[in-house]
């Protein structure tokens, strides 16, 4: 290899490692990555999944229908990682059964219980309400009873404006019987946050 291939592989390899060792950097990052600050804003919700209802009444002996089920709504997240968001879900049996699940409204409100900033990743925890209501990140319980806890594994993407997420529900002590509800979706900003140049 002559001198001049072998100045022209050497410039190569180090501009490699250069772009290899450079943090690409988010909105409102610092050396340690992204901040959770970052994620405060209102966000839209889309989710879908499966889940397993009873149907014609929950009293043993019950029947059991695996429904696929559809959720859209709006959430607003704080600086500390608080948030309340309001859902409307739709269901469709998978099999067994004609009896389609009615539209309904939930209010949810919960926290994100764990963030890591460099691979913007992280764990959030909500209950869902039947009743409630949100004053931005703040959930206001009167009248409300409670449905269910999601936990779910959040990764923030495209500078803190989608946050994907893979959720299992659980519900409430006393509520139907229904268990085996898992779903995946995403949070997207309404108010798109563009890259600090």
């Amino acid at each position: 290899m002559n001198g001049r291939k072998f100045s022209m592989l050497a410039a190569i390899l180090v501009l490699a490692a250069a772009i290899v060792a450079h943090r690409v950097e988010a909105l409102h990052a610092d050396e340690d990555g992204i901040t959770l600050a970052s994620l405060a804003g209102g966000f839209a919700v889309s989710d879908s999944g499966i889940g397993t209802f009873c149907v014609g009444g929950c009293a043993a002996p019950t029947k059991l229908v695996p429904f696929n089920s559809i959720h859209v709504g709006q959430v607003t997240f704080d600086g500390a990682g608080n948030y309340c968001g309001v859902l409307t879900a739709v269901g469709l049996p998978v099999a067994g059964s004609s009896k389609l699940l009615p539209a309904g409204a939930a209010t949810f409100a919960g926290t994100v219980t764990a963030f890591d900033p460099i691979t913007q990743s992280g764990d959030i925890t909500h209950t869902i309400y039947d009743g409630g209501s949100c004053s931005g990140a703040v959930f206001n319980g009167n009248g409300a009873t409670i449905g269910g806890t999601v936990t779910a594994k959040i990764v923030v993407s495209q500078n803190a404006n989608h946050l994907a997420f893979a959720a299992r529900f659980a519900p409430a002590t006393g509520s139907d019987p229904h268990g085996g509800n898992f779903f995946l979706g995403a949070f997207d900003r309404q108010n798109f946050q563009h890259e600090d140049h």
